[in-house]
């Protein structure tokens, strides 16, 4: 049974295919014509991409049912997710003693590919699209305990072409320069440099 529903437009047509599938080996064949609307130029009638969806994981190309809750840092396409488009998130906890109250802090996230959302103590702090990505927290973090969230978005090429390597790779640290020591511009220089 095909019904439409809207994935990335109202066009997009589902099948569940989970009745049909069988322990081991699958094959899936899907067949389409081109629409027989009329299109003006310069557009041009493609196919859709054809998605396989729900919670599952890729393992040495097989699919694993479900998946891993915890990611470690590193390739998300090496570690299940080639063609996965979307966002993932990682969270962490930092207890931050008053000390560090007098001092600008630099939350370095490391080497990263793909887009980059920064949340502490669920207020956003930023959105970095490429290098450097670093994000001063001054204004977001208190003394005690802080929640950390970072919301990673997938390229769009493992969608529509060949899958890109994507993950925060880190090293994930937490820099603290003193105020009489560095001036709101050096801090800010510091961030832009890559």
């Amino acid at each position: 049974k095909i019904e439409k529903k809207r994935i990335w437009d109202d066009a997009n047509l589902c099948a569940d295919i989970t009745p049909y599938l069988e322990r081991g080996k699958n094959q899936v064949v899907f067949r389409s014509k081109m629409p027989s609307y009329p299109c003006f130029y310069p557009c041009l009638h493609t196919i859709e991409p054809v998605v396989l969806r729900g919670e599952f994981e890729v393992k040495k190309n097989q699919l694993k049912k479900g998946f891993e809750q915890t990611k470690k840092l590193g390739d998300l396409k090496e570690m299940g997710y080639p063609h996965y488009l979307g966002a993932v998130s990682y969270s962490f906890k930092v207890r931050l003693d008053k000390k560090y109250s007098d001092q600008w802090l630099v939350l370095d996230c490391g080497k990263v590919k793909g887009a980059l959302e920064v949340w502490v103590n669920k207020k956003k702090v930023r959105t970095a699209l490429e290098a450097p990505y670093r994000f001063a927290i001054n204004d977001f973090v208190q003394q005690g305990e802080n929640d950390f969230q970072l919301i990673l978005s997938g390229p769009c090429a493992n969608l529509f072409s060949l899958p890109e390597c994507w993950g925060i790779y880190g090293p994930v640290r937490i820099y603290s320069y003193l105020h009489h020591r560095l001036k709101r511009k050096g801090l800010e220089k510091i961030i832009k440099q890559t």
